[in-house]
């Protein structure tokens, strides 16, 4: 029944908005994971009734939350991708950058490309500011990289 709600007050909400039917049609199938006002509303009912029917009511209402819990991510992603909302092309997620004309590249030396060409356009106070704890979680995740035959000269450095 709540599905059921959830659809079809979006659908009426859309309408009423003269929103295009891809939002229409898709948003309330977005809406599905959203299940955490149910779990309050679990503890309070169970309190208000108390008793056998007050726990039967929580156990229902738990149960159908877990339901949700694991049916609606993958309904919001569809819902996104379905809508339009967005892409799964290299293209549509990155600015254009111009490929030298000699050799062909695959896509993770043009995703290479275009990163690099998003950072020249990255003010420099934001590209290069960080925080002494930021610097320290860089360091120790590049030390995590080292093998482990140089691990123990780079420790001796120190």
């Amino acid at each position: 029944v709540r599905l059921v709600g959830k659809y079809g007050g979006a659908y009426l909400g859309c309408m009423l908005t003269h929103k295009t039917n891809q939002v229409r049609n898709y948003l309330g199938m977005a809406l599905v994971p959203q299940a955490g006002v149910a779990i309050g509303l679990a503890a309070l009912g169970a309190r208000a009734l108390g008793g056998e029917t007050g726990a039967a009511l929580q156990t229902i209402i738990l149960a159908s939350s877990v339901l949700y819990e694991l049916v609606g991510p993958p309904c919001a992603k569809l819902s996104l991708y379905w809508s339009g909302a967005y892409s799964t092309k290299l293209e549509d997620i990155t600015a254009d950058v111009s490929m030298p004309p000699q050799a062909e590249q695959s896509e993770v030396e043009q995703l290479i490309l275009r990163i690099q060409a998003i950072q020249k356009d990255l003010p420099e106070k934001q590209a290069h500011h960080l925080s002494e704890d930021e610097l320290a979680f860089i360091e120790g995740a590049e030390e995590q990289f080292i093998p482990p035959s140089r691990r123990g000269r780079m420790m001796n450095r120190r």
